[in-house]
């Protein structure tokens, strides 16, 4: 592994834990951790033949809080 990409491993990474106390839901820790990662990986997050979002629609009609 190069100092280089180790140095830009550490920067990410301090980045992200300081994010992480902020992302409260499921659709922030995608945008701000998720999205970041992939593309520090070299992934296009833009482009549907690099990456899938995976989402599933539920009814919460029969759901209960308690």
């Amino acid at each position: 592994m190069s100092e280089e990409f180790r140095q830009r491993f550490i920067t990410f990474t301090q980045r992200m834990v300081a994010l992480a106390l902020r992302c409260g839901n499921e659709e922030s820790t995608k945008l701000f951790l998720i999205l970041p990662f992939l593309n520090f990986l070299g992934y296009d997050d833009r482009n549907p033949d690099e990456s899938v979002l995976n989402t599933t629609l539920t009814s919460r009609k029969n759901t209960r809080i308690v």
